[in-house]
């Protein structure tokens, strides 16, 4: 029987309409990233409880596995992607509209980029939102000059810097290689994918097809959630300092208890602002 004539184009068309809200802890970064993460390895644990408990065949089981835990290792790097981008776009909002200088620079972006964010509540995401944050040095560049001091040339903080912590610096290489690994290439570590991670790992490491175990997806859950905490508290330490230097040469700038009482809310954590503090 020949397969009923279905217009594809207009099917594929209807599919970004089906979404459902963000969750509640989308009003924190670090929250919503914490909720992604155990998402996805609930989907893992859920898969390995239940269906493994089912009358199944063993090695397509084992298959079907390995497959799922390669896509919650990607799940996780681009969980933590999101929070680097909504962080960013959070500093943005705090700093650029109190200072002169052009910090905003460091921000990779072009006049269609931000066109296509008009609509944005906050100038903070059309500048992150449109481009990847999946390189430690990009990174450490982007917020190193988004929170230095006003006029400064210096990086305000060096976040993922190798020569500050060269063991957060090549795990977190690392695991966006792999991300890199499993997205464009189905899992399949090339060989130019291997020599990168050769080098990353001082390990051998063969051109062959990544097959992970539970444990290898815990700890890039463990990793990624430590870091993800790390970077939290120093971002929002930074802000705090570099709000009230900011507050201190021009207090008509803002309301040091509004604005201590924003961060509290966006970083899940007392801060303090001008000799303000907020839980």
């Amino acid at each position: 029987m020949p397969r009923p004539n279905i217009d594809l184009p207009k099917w594929i068309a209807r599919i970004p309409q089906n979404v459902i809200d963000l969750p509640a802890e989308s009003v924190s970064p670090i929250r919503h990233f914490h909720r992604g993460a155990r998402d996805a390895w609930n989907l893992l644990d859920y898969f390995t409880r239940n269906v493994g408990r089912t009358n199944v065949h063993p090695a397509a089981f084992e298959r079907h596995q390995h497959r799922l835990r390669r896509l919650v290792i990607v799940a996780l790097a681009e969980a933590f992607e999101r929070y680097l981008k909504e962080v960013g776009a959070i500093c943005v909002d705090h700093v650029a509209p109190l200072v002169t200088d052009d910090r905003l620079k460091v921000l990779p972006v072009t006049a269609i980029g931000v066109a296509a964010h008009f609509k944005e509540d906050g100038l903070g995401k059309a500048l992150c939102e449109a481009s990847t944050w999946l390189d430690c040095d990009a990174v450490t560049k982007r917020f190193g000059r988004l929170l230095a001091d006003h006029h400064s040339t210096s990086q305000g903080l060096r976040l993922f810097a190798q020569d500050v912590d060269a063991d957060r610096y090549t795990a977190l290489k690392t695991v966006f290689q792999l991300r890199h690994s499993i997205v464009h290439n189905l899992g399949v570590i090339t060989g130019s994918d291997a020599a990168k991670l050769r080098l990353l790992t001082k390990r051998e490491v063969e051109p062959k097809q990544l097959w992970p175990t539970n444990g290898d997806v815990m700890y890039v859950k463990l990793f990624l959630e430590d870091t993800a905490d790390w970077m939290n508290e120093q971002v929002i330490r930074r802000l705090e300092t570099l709000l009230t230097d900011l507050h201190g040469a021009d207090n008509s700038l803002f309301v040091p208890a509004d604005k201590a009482q924003e961060l509290a809310t966006q970083f899940s954590t007392s801060a303090t602002v001008a000799g303000v503090t907020r839980p």
